[in-house]
This record gives structure tokens, sequence and C-alpha cells, in this order.
């Protein structure tokens, strides 16, 4: 084979090479929005995903569910502080008091269980992960149940932290 066939062959598989590397890490997150159901929220998943601009860059399954954890927590911390905010305006309220203290402080609490648990113990990261949702179904059938009417914001963003809980399951999943 000639030099510059050689030179060329080597060229292309190197482009193939540094082309399917960058495939594979831009896909991760897609590959975990594709295991959601309904297939309906996909482009929701992926929205949420990439409001971490870290998050596309993952390039290992576990890095990735480090990114969703720790996205996690900020939203469910930024969550909880609306809540403590509404509960001081609304004190006779007490499903929002009980969002904005047990509820989020448990789910809170087992989004970073989760995180602490990736390195060396995946399988209960996972568990943990799962269990951050646990709080905010609690949270979310505490508002229904009560008489007061809530801004629709308040459910949306108890559904995105339950979504992030199922997210970061999906990912750990990937580890275990």
């Amino acid at each position: 084979m000639k030099p510059t066939k050689l030179s060329f062959f080597l060229f292309i598989l190197f482009l193939c090479i540094i082309f399917h590397a960058s495939l594979c890490s831009a896909n991760l997150y897609h590959a975990v929005c594709n295991e959601y159901r309904p297939r309906s929220d996909y482009n929701y998943c992926v929205r949420v995903l990439k409001s971490d601009s870290r998050i596309p860059l993952a390039k290992t399954y576990h890095d990735l569910s480090k990114l969703i954890l720790e996205l996690s927590i900020n939203q469910a911390m930024t969550v909880q502080a609306s809540f403590i905010e509404m509960a001081q305006h609304l004190p006779s309220e007490e499903a929002l008091g009980q969002c904005a203290g047990k509820f989020y402080d448990e789910s809170i609490e087992s989004f970073n269980k989760a995180l602490s648990n990736l390195d060396k113990d995946p399988l209960s990261s996972r568990t943990d992960a799962q269990d951050a949702g646990d709080g905010v179904i609690d949270c979310i059938n505490a508002l229904e149940n009560t008489k007061e009417i809530y801004d629709p914001k308040v459910s949306y963003r108890n559904k995105k932290i339950l979504f992030l809980s199922v997210m970061s399951f999906f990912a750990i999943n990937h580890l275990t």
C-alpha cells in the first residue's frame, strides 16, 4: 500500500473513532430518556436534562448519574425554598408546611444518600434515588387533599422533581 493511501486510511479510521466516541457520549442522556415512559415525554426529558449543560457531555453512565443526582438535589432545594416561602405566607396551610419541611427534607436526604452511595454501592444508590420520589409523592398527595387551590407551577415543580428521581434511577441502573 502506498504511503498516501495508508495515511488516508489511517486518517479516515481516526475520524471514525473520534466520531463514534463523540456520538456514544452524546447519546447517554438520550438513551436514559428513551427508557422513560410515556414516550411522549421524551422531549421533556431531553429539555430537563439539558438544563444542566454538563449532562450532554457525560462520557460514562457513572458521570451521567452523578450529574443527574446533582441536578436533582439543586432543583429539589429550589422547590423546597419556594414551599418555605409559600408556607410563611400561608401558615395555616398544613400541607405547605409538610412539603417545605418533612417531605422535601426526606427527598433531598435521599438524593444526597444516592450521590454518596454512587461510587461504593450503586445498587443502594439506585434505591435511594427511587426513595427520593416518595417525599415528593407525599407532598403531591398532601396538596391534593387540601381545600386551597395552588398555582399550577407548584404541581409542575413537584412533578419535575419526581421525574428527576426516575431519571436518576434509570441512569444509575446502568451501573448495576
